[in-house]
């Protein structure tokens, strides 16, 4: 009850959660010690968002006890979930193999790896975590035989799950194929030991499939493939993709990566989008099946996203566009055609959505894998003539579904997403960049309505396409529209910029050394706006990229009255720099 109140959004409890979180003091304690005392009060509500509300200000608050320790508290943030997932590896049985030391340490450098904990801290806390496991305070408390308390190992899985984050998966078919080995002897001895008795025996452990599947799964695989590309008998086809759809079932729940592969990729090949003149109706059957895998079993697609998401475009291009649709099923009846076209058409609708949709049912791990697949494909489609955008529009949609998601993990999103941003916003088809821009300053919108706390910089990280693109682009009506951008994102956010004041200095920067008056004379007037409005908000984030911001206009070449402006600002900074500083001194004193 108290987590659950503590982690909600509304003004009040918030507030309330702020100063119960400064009312306690980190100083001079090591990042496990601060965090077992830490979740002695209360139990983590069951919301990912409420739980990441709370470990901000856990970050926050441990960083300022501890002033220099780390860069910024986006490290300690990271850190404190690093430290939740291992607790939960390292002492729950039904994860296997475990963490090791060299994966925490990853872990920590995959979500920055500019910026992460020092190594020695890393292994310090590795050790502390696996040793002494982290009692949450419900567990630390006890219960008495009435208690309805779950066990611990499933509450802990329970908070993993609800964060969406992924733990280390099962071991890989090579790591297993001893085990599998003597799995099969000792069932063979105790069926030799008591055949005579004739007992069925129900197995309970899923490692036992494991050398079955081993044993035939290739050999399956090979079957429903050749009855795939032979026949077009209806019943056989179906049984084939049941085929399919159970391969990659139990080789996903067994950790068999190779062969799961292996049969996903087969089954996508059966789409035949790749060749719409040979496509038959039980290719069609195929797609569908595909289709359901990734409503029913995301999870199971993995590494295979980019194929998945290129029969998705593939089958968006076939239907949207008559001259390619023409080519379908070339040269047989038009009755089959028109049978597939229109079973194409149903798939691309509703079917297709789904995938994009259920994004943001997949963990951590997934998703990333997920936009970065949509990605690649996107900039596939970009370097078609004409351009074609479906994929770009899709990631942009999707990033909506997933911007829930804890600030961990949708950094890790946007990093991929962020890249591509700058690659699509520096097209040769300008109608494509101002897309790709617009689409931008939208999702920085939308993120700059979470309150950004002391010590944190994912405002500034969300802002710095916008500085990639205003350095690098050659097209005026680009940066314009850059700039138009960041002046809406200021009037609209204002009150709640932080980090992100930094990138906006940057762009304004850069604008100052524009050969259009017009867009100098534009950034420079809402520099001036800010300074006079927001001087004391500037002064406490980034006082010192203002500053040479002003001395960048102060320098231009293109127009001088902008730069006796500029001059004159830096003076009025001047002075009140100064009455801060008297005043900070008077309080003192």
């Amino acid at each position: 009850m108290i987590g659950d109140y503590l982690g909600q959004q509304e003004e009040f409890p918030l507030a309330v959660m702020h100063a119960y979180v400064d009312s306690v003091t980190f100083s001079g304690m090591k990042f496990d010690t601060a965090i077992r005392e830490f979740l002695k009060g209360f139990y983590l509500p069951g919301e990912a968002q409420k739980i990441d509300r709370i470990m901000e200000k856990f970050a926050e608050r441990y960083c300022a006890d501890n002033p220099g320790l780390f860069k910024n508290a986006d490290i300690a943030y990271v850190l404190a979930y690093a430290v939740i997932m291992l607790n939960t590896d390292a002492h729950d049985p039904m994860v296997w193999p475990k963490m090791s030391k060299s994966d925490f340490i990853r872990m920590n450098n995959t979500y920055n790896p500019e910026e992460h904990a020092p190594i020695k801290l890393l292994e310090e806390i590795y050790d502390s975590i696996v040793k002494e496991e982290i009692k949450m305070r419900d567990e630390a408390a006890g219960t008495g035989k009435d208690s309805k308390q779950k066990p611990e190992g499933e509450e802990r899985g329970h908070l993993v799950s609800i964060l969406k984050l992924s733990l280390p998966k099962t071991k890989s078919s090579s790591d297993a194929k001893p085990q599998s080995e003597a799995i099969i002897k000792q069932t063979q001895a105790i069926i030799q030991n008591r055949a005579k008795r004739g007992i069925f025996y129900t197995a309970q452990e899923i490692e036992l499939v494991r050398p079955m599947v081993e044993a035939v799964g290739w050999s399956l695989l090979a079957t429903f493939s050749v009855t795939m590309e032979q026949s077009e008998d209806k019943p056989m086809v179906v049984l084939s993709m049941e085929g399919f759809s159970a391969g990659i079932h139990l080789t996903y729940a067994l950790g068999m990566d190779t062969m799961r592969f292996a049969f996903v990729t087969s089954l996508i090949r059966f789409t035949f989008l790749h060749s719409p003149k040979e496509m038959r109706i039980k290719n069609v059957e195929a797609l569908r099946t595909l289709f359901d895998l990734c409503d029913v079993e995301p999870d199971c697609l993995q590494d295979t996203w980019n194929a998945v998401l290129e029969c998705v475009s593939r089958l968006e291009h076939i239907t949207t566009t008559p001259a390619v649709a023409a080519t379908v099923m070339h040269g047989l009846n038009q009755i089959s055609k028109e049978a597939v076209l229109q079973a194409l058409k149903e798939q691309a609708g509703k079917p297709a959505e789904q995938v994009f949709v259920n994004s943001e049912k997949l963990p951590s791990n997934s998703i990333v894998e997920f936009f970065t697949a949509l990605c690649g494909v996107s900039a596939e489609e970009l370097k078609q003539s004409p351009a074609r955008i479906f994929s770009l529009q899709r990631a942009v949609e999707i990033s909506y579904y997933n911007i829930a998601r804890i600030r961990m993990v949708w950094a890790r999103i946007w990093t991929v997403l962020a890249n591509h941003f700058i690659s699509a916003g520096s097209h040769a088809d300008e109608k494509v960049a101002v897309y790709a821009i617009d689409s931008l300053r939208q999702l920085g919108m939308k993120y700059l309505e979470h309150a950004e706390l002391t010590s944190f910089t994912f405002q500034n990280d969300i802002l710095k396409p916008f500085v990639v693109l205003m350095r690098n682009s050659r097209s005026e009506t680009i940066r314009s529209l850059i700039v138009d951008c960041i002046v809406q994102l200021i009037k609209s956010k204002v009150a709640g910029i932080k980090s992100g004041w930094q990138s906006v200095f940057m762009i304004f920067t850069a604008a100052a050394d524009d050969d259009l008056e017009s867009i100098i004379e534009k950034a420079f007037e809402n520099v001036e706006q800010i300074l006079l409005e927001q001087f004391d908000q500037v002064v406490g984030d980034c006082f010192m990229d203002c500053i040479n911001c002003l001395i960048r206009f102060a320098n231009n070449k293109t127009s001088h009255h902008i730069s006796l402006k500029a001059v004159a600002l830096l003076r009025i900074c001047e002075n009140r720099l100064a009455e801060v500083h008297f005043l900070s001194f008077s309080l003192i004193f």
